[in-house]
């Protein structure tokens, strides 16, 4: 069941806003392409629950949109 609600911004990220530290441009203009195409973060959702017999069960881990965003960052960097 995909998140309906935008999660609460973090206190790390609550912080470098106050410090007023930025993104790069680049990684700020990824950012903004991801948050702009929601079906991207579904379609990675259902790619990781493919295959899996249970997958509402076991511990939480890194949600869909972050294991996207993980990934390009590994990319990018």
């Amino acid at each position: 069941m995909p998140r309906t609600a935008k999660p609460q911004i973090s206190f790390a990220d609550w912080e470098l806003l106050q410090q007023g530290i930025l993104l790069e441009p680049v990684l700020q203009t990824i950012s903004d392409f991801l948050d702009d195409h929601e079906e991207m973060i579904e379609a990675v959702r259902r790619d990781l629950e493919r295959g899996l017999k249970n997958p509402g069960t076991g511990r939480n881990g890194l949600t869909p949109q972050q294991v996207l965003r993980s990934l390009i960052l590994k990319r990018v960097k």
